[in-house]
């Protein structure tokens, strides 16, 4: 794989803020150093994806859509406009997509100023809905298993690359069935493939079921995966929606079953977009820049000939080595730029690959490379015809660096049981975990804690916790809601 550095100037506008210090900064500087987007384009919360960060997308992409296509899932793609006809079908979520979303608009001839056309997409049911109704006539034609990779467009007021941008990748995955029964069982499905894709790109999650109140405008049930970055800070890195037939009724989405009756289908949707890659940064990287789990980066391994004036062929057995690990089905590549070694290895630290492979001298002399892994540093040495052994380092690294997170996350977790701890954990950096009795009542007294703090509180599935009583009105519950200052 050859891959081509288009901005070598990126690395150099990181200014070195600690990471442990202002993770904020250090993570708007880093998505711009490493190549991750370009955030100098001059409007606000648009950004122009480099080639690093589009890479890591599309191996997100190709992973989940091989995993729903063995479910059936078919990919296509819904046009940009939501026409206002459409945005309005369903009240709740033109309430909430009225303002957060943005407008298209045109200027007709003969006219003065401009019209609306509609809403340029920040979520695609209303887009996609229509159609299904068209698709849809009989039981035999369901389920409809829709899957697209877009834009989508929200007006942000705060704007971060990767957490809270204005344009933003997004996959979602959208399926109608006829029975509630069906719906319900594919929640589940759903919610345990994006687990399988949080695990597989190496960002350990917090998986929560909403609060009835807190689902998706027009829905009836929803999970959660939220990420928490290094400050405390939590964003929601996936949804899980189980609509019901409440789109299908506005939208008209209707069958006729096997016994002749008409009824509305049953839709459950999922959609992601780049905070899993804002996931990695949290986790992973340090005051050095990226370190990239194996499975999600653009090159898994970067070979840095080391030449000087008195060359014995460094180059030439780099690109042997190449060859080697191409056909291993590895993504690598040789770093023959005309710059010093020192920049070479300052510039795929940044980018987070997880294994540099060294070739001086000394290694043509013995047939061998130097292996340093990005995390730890750590180097060792491998011969040419052992080269297969760096499968096994790059599974180690992968393995390794996630249970070091999912220790992490454990760490930043804190059980409570005064709602008078609550802000003096959150604050501190942590999140906090209560046990709650699933009122609307104590849930908004937790809330109200962190009034003008950007506080959030999600619950979880009762199943997973043992009996204890809720942290406002002391009634035994088995259900924990967590607490933390939010993105």
């Amino acid at each position: 794989m050859k891959y081509k550095i288009i901005d070598e100037d990126a690395p150099f506008r990181f200014k070195k803020v600690k990471k442990s210090e202002d993770y904020s900064e250090w993570h708007t500087q880093i998505c711009n150093a490493a190549g991750i987007v370009d955030g100098r384009y001059p409007v606000s919360g648009f950004r122009v994806w480099m080639p690093w960060g589009h890479k890591m997308m599309e191996l997100i992409h190709r992973r989940f859509q091989d995993q729903i296509e063995v479910y059936g899932a078919q990919r296509m793609f819904y046009p940009l406009i939501i026409p206002y006809e459409f945005a309005k079908r369903n009240e709740s979520w033109w309430a909430k997509f009225e303002t957060e979303g943005f407008h298209a608009c045109t200027k007709s001839k003969g006219r003065k100023g401009f019209e609306g056309v509609g809403l340029i997409r920040p979520t695609g049911e209303p887009a996609m809905y229509p159609m299904f109704s068209m698709w849809v006539r009989s039981w035999k034609d369901l389920p409809v298993k829709s899957f697209q990779v877009c834009q989508n467009y929200r007006n942000e007021s705060v704007t971060r690359p990767l957490m809270r941008p204005r344009e933003f990748w997004w996959n979602e995955y959208h399926c109608a069935f006829a029975s509630r029964a069906e719906v319900e069982a594919e929640t589940e499905l759903h919610l345990k493939l994006v687990k399988d894709l949080a695990e597989w790109i190496g960002v350990p999650v917090i998986t929560c079921k909403k609060p009835d109140w807190e689902v998706f405008p027009g829905g009836i049930m929803s999970y959660e995966n939220y990420i928490v970055m290094p400050d405390g800070k939590s964003i929601d890195g996936s949804s899980i929606n189980n609509l019901g037939q409440s789109y299908s009724k506005k939208f008209g989405v209707k069958f006729t079953d096997e016994a002749g009756k008409n009824d509305f289908a049953w839709v459950v949707c999922t959609g992601f977009g780049p905070r899993w890659i804002a996931g990695l940064l949290s986790f992973y990287g340090d005051d050095k820049g990226l370190v990239l789990t194996p499975n999600i980066a653009p090159l898994q391994l970067i070979i840095v000939p080391i030449i000087k004036k008195s060359s014995k062929g460094e180059l030439k057995f780099a690109r042997k080595v190449l060859k080697k690990l191409e056909r291993l089905g590895l993504r690598v590549d040789v770093d023959d730029r005309d710059v010093s070694v020192g920049r070479k290895f300052y510039d795929w630290e940044i980018k987070g690959v997880p294994l540099r492979l060294e070739i001086g001298s000394k290694e043509v002399a013995g047939g061998l490379v130097t292996v340093v892994e990005r995390d730890s540093g750590k180097k060792s040495k491998l011969k040419f015809k052992d080269l297969g052994k760096v499968k096994v380092l790059l599974e180690g690294f992968q393995f390794r660096v996630y249970k070091g997170a999912q220790q992490k996350l454990k760490s930043m977790i804190v059980m409570v049981d005064k709602l008078g701890e609550v802000m003096k954990v959150v604050n501190g950096g942590k999140v906090a975990k209560m046990y709650w009795c699933e009122s609307r009542e104590c849930y908004d007294k937790v809330m109200a804690l962190g009034e003008g703090e950007g506080l959030d509180a999600f619950g979880t599935d009762p199943k997973l916790a043992r009996e204890g009583e809720c942290i406002v009105c002391k009634k035994k519950t088995k259900t924990l809601l967590f607490a933390a200052n939010t993105y």
